[in-house]
Order: C-alpha cells, then sequence, then structure tokens
C-alpha cells in the first residue's frame, strides 16, 4: 500500500487550497499466519506494544500474487500515542 501526496485541487472550509491530501491505493494484499511474540496492554485496555511476533507469509494478491512463501517479524512501540508511536516490520520473500 501506498499513501502519497495528491494536489486534489479542493479549497478548504477557510477557503485555501490545502498543499496535499492522503490517498489510499491498494496494491494487493500479503496472507499468512501470526506465529509466536507478544503485546503490552495499557491501563485503559489499549495495546501498548507488540515485541517478536512472528509472521507466516503463504500467498499474495494483486501486485504479490506470485508470492507463495515468506517469514517476517513485526516490533511496535507508543501505539497508543500517534505521534510518538514507531515500529519495524521484517519480510523475507
Amino acid at each position: 500500500m501506498t499513501i502519497g501526496a495528491i494536489d486534489s485541487g479542493a479549497d478548504d472550509e477557510a477557503g485555501v487550497v490545502p498543499d496535499h491530501t492522503e490517498a489510499f491505493i491498494q496494491k494487493g494484499v500479503i496472507k499468512g499466519s501470526i506465529g509466536a511474540g507478544s503485546l503490552t496492554w495499557n491501563p485503559n485496555l489499549t495495546v501498548s506494544s507488540l515485541s517478536g511476533i512472528s509472521l507466516q507469509v503463504n500467498a499474495g494478491t494483486l501486485e504479490y500474487s506470485q508470492t507463495s512463501t515468506g517469514v517476517g517479524n513485526l516490533n511496535a512501540w507508543n501505539l497508543a500515542d500517534r505521534a510518538a508511536s514507531n515500529g519495524v516490520l521484517a519480510l523475507a520473500f
């Protein structure tokens, strides 16, 4: 997936043309399963972090349709705070 800057040319409420808008472009889906790993909860029961999440890839669609096997790992932190959230996803095919 790609999030990109697209000039829509539309005015906002103040009559100003924005620099860009965001657009979601679907290039396909990578399918598989989640293995081992852990997550940490915040006191309000939102997820705080993901640690050592192992991924097993077994299929893909559209641009990823040639994908039949692969592995991955996911770690993410500060997930309840949009401005401070961070993470790393590594995939190998």
